[in-house]
């Protein structure tokens, strides 16, 4: 139920921002970018594959590229401005900012780990997660 919960918290939960009601991916997706919602070690327990490395260098890119984004919802305009500023600065985020603009480093990337060889054909992933309860079974 654990990892369940997990899941939901990430992929379900989102945060009002604005008066107009603009709605934005929330805590959940900010804090597994930044390693606290399905963590490395799950990870590692689930996924026996190159995709666990695909997944861990989108977070290493998005953790880079959300860096100085406040968790709190009601920050000041000052803190606002100071961490945009602060962000702007940060050599990590203008490396993954430039990374996001283009498909090239995606690919790359991606096509890197594919390419190691690894049985596409018993991973071991979908026995793991089905037994764990998570398909329903």
């Amino acid at each position: 139920m654990y990892l369940v919960n997990q899941i939901q918290h990430v992929f379900d939960q989102h945060t009002n921002i604005d008066r107009t009601g603009k709605v934005t991916g929330g805590e959940g997706k900010l804090g597994c970018v930044r390693g606290g919602y399905l963590d490395q070690t799950m990870l590692d327990d689930l996924v026996q594959t190159p995709c666990k490395d695909i997944i861990e260098d989108f977070r290493a890119l998005f953790r880079d590229f959300y860096l100085y984004v406040p968790t709190a919802p009601n920050v000041s305009l000052k803190t606002k401005l100071s961490y945009e500023a602060k962000r702007e600065q940060d050599p990590r985020f203008k490396d993954a900012r430039e990374k996001v603009r283009s498909c090239r480093w995606v690919l790359d990337m991606m096509n890197g780990h594919l390419a190691r060889d690894w049985n596409v054909d018993d991973d071991s992933s979908l026995h793991m997660t089905a037994s764990s309860g998570f398909c329903g079974e």
